[in-house]
């Protein structure tokens, strides 16, 4: 979600270039943050858009480039706006001596040396070394003498000066009178004697007066030089006066953090932590709970709930591993209640089994199912059965919401859930066991009365006949999802019928476009959710890629699919990282690299170990590309071995049952047979069986109920 938004600004910016030339300028980008270096990144990854020019200034440490714009843009220009050359500064300490700032020779070299011919710090240092304040013949310092100066002050404006720079932030007139107890009228004289010293600027020259330190150099040697206990006594001072002016919460926290007042600083943290999350800022809001929990002097609810909330911001950041693991802590606090403890360890195995890390998964599944009174079926036969029990259940029974008469209570809302994440969550590397909690999620949800779980849970029901081509089943249960969404009127419940929707244009209708167009909404409706990345953004990720790669759109299907993978990688998402490298060997051939293709989806293969059961999904994808990467390099038969029994393997599995995948593992088949023949003309063989081969899966491609299947069948023929 988060890339796509990133793509759209992208997109606006291109727009507004074209109608005519753009300037954007970003100062002191060394203060940026993750995100917003991520931004960058995204924003230039295809090159500047023409009419765009991108201009920003950074204070690299001393000898170092400027890392933070490099590593967003690793092809920026940098102009280095270097200090003035000795010719300059003689010039200047000159003029100095003409406006008597300076009378005697000075040591330029020196002075040169530490003020890195910064015109302002030459000043300073010129004045400092004239007074005498400083020994002949030793480098000066910067800071001594910007402090030098400031201990010549009266005793109110180095007051105020202290608080200016220990704000952090440009602040308002009123802050620091506020904060120095004194009136409007005596702080503004404070004030206009420290800009006449250039100590303090206004940071907006029009409206009322915000002020902050003259320069960075100026905020740094200023706090540096008070004691620890004066330090606290102007953040102390500080933090009240901002708080009545309403500062973020991140203001407040910093300056009640740095005052010794614990409590206060923990308050403004969870405000802080959740104004993030909201602004979609999830790594920020995280960062935050952690401090909350870092504090130590909290209740036990406060402590569950700082947990909680910091699981479903690593949640929403895309980490599922690390938000398993502390919806896990979050469950075993002291005093936790037994609903609550169960609803947070369904939590944790969604997030395990979404994330791909299975074994975790299903052992914190099983207890979750077994917790809320559900049957964990062991067995290929009982799993098909109940599957089987399902379907015909849920095709006799109607659709409509009951009214259970009252909201359902926490455990009933977790036994309900427990079916959606057990069996989404099992979909890559246990299908079998995925498809059985899906198909009866409908019966746990529609008797509660629940729209946004009984749409959710139809949704996901109506992918077992949708895989299978069974239009009037799945339609059935679509409609149904979809009116439980418009019945609940949220976006998240539009969202999951919207998908299952997509899904049947996708894999009944093969309608690429029309599935690209619905992909776009569905993106727009999960961002109206206020949230940023999760397993469901990762699944339409997936589907809108095969969708690009059916229309030719390899470039850009290529630049997206990289990326994703080292997003993937990043957060540890093991489930995406997986599809996205099984599925789309196709950037490979773009780049013509199979020998890396291959070992990238092999790699990528291996990261399930022996945790998933049987031939998945992921396995499938996996023997897909495979079979691409020898078509394009001629080497069937180096392979032959490997395929075969692949295929033999695929021909037991459920993914053979998957309409789209079968009509797909047809002309697969049938050009792995054409190309076996080709080598066999090559070899001075006819070939005649391997081409009537392929003619055979040419006929039973014809047979498909799918639209795409005649056209396939014809590229099939024309290949013998």
């Amino acid at each position: 979600l988060r890339a796509e938004a990133f793509r759209m600004l992208a997109r606006l910016l291109g727009r507004l270039a074209a109608e005519r030339p753009l300037l954007a300028v970003v100062e002191d980008i060394h203060w940026a943050d993750a995100e917003s270096i991520d931004l960058l990144r995204h924003l230039f990854a295809g090159g500047e858009p023409r009419g765009l020019c991108f201009f920003a200034t950074v204070r690299p440490p001393p000898g170092s480039e400027p890392a933070a714009a490099r590593g967003a843009v690793p092809e920026a220009k940098v102009l280095s706006l270097s200090g003035l050359d000795d010719r300059e500064a003689r010039d200047l300490v000159v003029a100095l001596e003409r406006e008597g700032s300076a009378d005697g020779a000075v040591n330029v070299e020196l002075l040169l040396r530490e003020s890195q011919g910064h015109p302002m710090f030459l000043t300073e240092l010129v004045r400092h070394t004239r007074r005498g304040a400083h020994p002949t013949g030793r480098a000066p310092d910067l800071d001594d003498a910007l402090l030098a100066r400031v201990r010549e002050l009266e005793g109110g404006a180095r007051a105020a000066l202290e608080v200016v720079c220990a704000a952090g932030v440009a602040v308002p007139e009123s802050v620091v009178a506020r904060a120095l107890s004194r009136s409007r009228s005596e702080t503004g004289r404070l004030l206009s004697l420290l800009k006449v010293e250039r100590l303090v600027r206004a940071s907006v020259p029009h409206g009322p007066r915000r002020l902050e330190p003259y320069h960075d150099r100026v905020r740094e040697a200023v706090y540096k030089s008070l004691e620890p206990e004066a330090r606290r006594r102007v953040h102390g001072a500080l933090a009240p006066a901002l708080e009545k002016l309403d500062a973020p919460a991140e203001v407040l926290l910093v300056h009640y953090d740095r005052a010794g007042l614990p409590r206060e600083a923990t308050r403004h943290a969870r405000k802080a932590a959740a104004s993030a999350a909201t602004a979609l800022a999830f790594a920020r809001a995280a960062a935050l709970y952690r401090y909350t929990l870092e504090q130590g002097d909290l209740a036990p609810f406060e402590r569950q709930e700082a947990l909680a909330a910091l699981a479903e911001a690593y949640q929403n950041e895309g980490r599922p591993l690390t938000a398993a693991r502390t919806y896990e802590e979050a469950a075993a606090v002291v005093g936790t209640s037994a609903a609550q403890a169960t609803e947070l360890r369904r939590r944790a195995a969604e997030q395990y089994l979404m994330g791909g890390y299975l074994a975790e998964g299903l052992a914190a599944a099983r207890d979750v199912v077994r917790a809320v009174g559900a049957l964990w079926p062991e067995g290929f036969v009982l799993t098909v059965l109940g599957i089987l029990l399902a379907r015909f259940s849920l095709a006799l029974r109607p659709l409509a919401l009951r009214s259970a008469g009252r909201p359902p209570s926490l455990e009933e809302r977790t036994r309900m859930d427990a079916f959606w994440s057990v069996g989404a969550g099992l979909t890559l590397m246990h299908t079998l066991k995925g498809t059985y909690f899906s198909a009866w999620g409908p019966h746990a949800c529609l008797p509660s009365g629940d729209a946004f779980r009984s749409a959710r849970a139809l949704a996901a029901a109506s992918f077992l006949p949708i895989a299978e081509a069974r239009r009037g089943s799945a339609l059935r249960l679509i409609e149904g999802a979809e009116r439980a969404a418009e019945a609940d009127g949220g976006d998240l419940a539009r969202f999951y019928a919207g998908v299952a929707r997509a899904a049947y244009v996708f894999m009944v209708e093969n309608d690429w476009r029309a599935f690209a167009t619905a992909a776009e909404e569905l993106t727009r409706l999960w961002t109206a959710t206020g949230r940023r990345a999760g397993w469901e953004t990762d699944s339409v990720e997936q589907f809108t890629g095969w969708a690009r790669s059916s229309l030719g759109q390899l470039r850009e299907l290529s630049a997206r699919v990289d990326a994703g993978v080292a997003e993937a990688r990043a957060m540890g998402n093991r489930f995406r990282e997986v599809a996205l490298r099984t599925c789309f060997a196709v950037r490979h051939l773009c780049r013509d690299t199979p020998d890396e293709g291959e070992r990238d989806v092999r790699e990528a293969l291996a990261l399930l170990g022996g945790t998933s059961r049987g031939f998945t999904n992921a396995h499938y994808w996996a023997l897909k590309s495979l079979v691409q990467l020898a078509l394009y390099r001629g080497d069937v038969d180096a392979w032959d071995g490997e395929l075969r029994e692949q295929w033999r393997r695929f021909d037991r599995s459920l993914c053979r049952r998957i309409a789209l995948v079968h009509m797909e593992s047809l002309l697969l088949r049938g050009q792995l047979a054409v190309a076996r023949a080709t080598r066999a003309a090559f070899d001075g063989t006819l070939g005649h069986a391997y081409l009537a081969e392929a003619e055979r899966y040419a006929r039973r491609l014809r047979r498909s109920p799918l639209p795409a299947a005649p056209v396939l069948a014809d590229e099939l023929v024309a290949c013998v």
